[in-house]
């Protein structure tokens, strides 16, 4: 005997109830919750994923031998914020300059600036080399969270005769 339509209505209203549970316990609806959340999910023009930009910048301020910081100030572009708690990961690198291998964790707004520990050895001329890696998101509610990738080539004064020192550099997100 054939089956009815009212049978096939239900296998298909079955189907896409498991299909739905499925994606939904996939994470599938994960960037309208995020977004709400102000947790980071990219937004679909960054699924590319290009190369960072990469940004000449002077710092201000002297390093001389020793120990030293480096202080990175994040800015989210005019129309947006910086996402609090999303990860953020910075990588330094310089011919006679030793930074910590990477710094990772959550960006957190009574951490800011960062201070990346640098030590300056004996032939150090700059620039350093850093790599940013963290989220903003838009003003408005439930509005898209964003990658900011940035390599950042800064030019240090590491002319300094008293040991130590500080050189600030300012990084603001280039906006979607």
């Amino acid at each position: 005997m054939p089956r009815s339509w009212l049978y096939h209505f239900e296998m298909a209203v079955r189907i896409v109830f498991v299909v739905g549970a499925l994606t939904l316990s996939s994470g599938g609806c994960a960037r309208h919750e995020a977004a709400t959340r102000d947790t980071p999910v990219a937004s679909a023009s960054a699924a590319g994923s290009k190369p960072a930009p990469v940004q000449r910048v002077r710092a201000v301020g002297q390093l001389g031998p020793g120990r030293g910081t480096l202080v990175i100030s994040l800015l989210p572009p005019n129309a947006g914020k910086l996402t609090e708690g999303a990860p953020l990961n910075v990588e330094a690198r310089g011919a006679h300059l030793i930074f910590p291998d990477r710094v990772r964790g959550k960006l957190q707004s009574e951490r800011l600036p960062l201070r990346i520990p640098v030590d300056v050895t004996d032939g150090a001329t700059g620039p350093a080399e850093v790599d940013l890696s963290y989220y903003w998101c838009g003003l408005s509610e439930g509005a898209a969270c964003h990658p900011e990738r940035a390599k950042l080539v800064v030019e240090l004064d590491v002319t300094g005769d008293a040991p130590g020192g500080e050189a600030h550099v300012t990084h603001v997100a280039a906006g979607s």
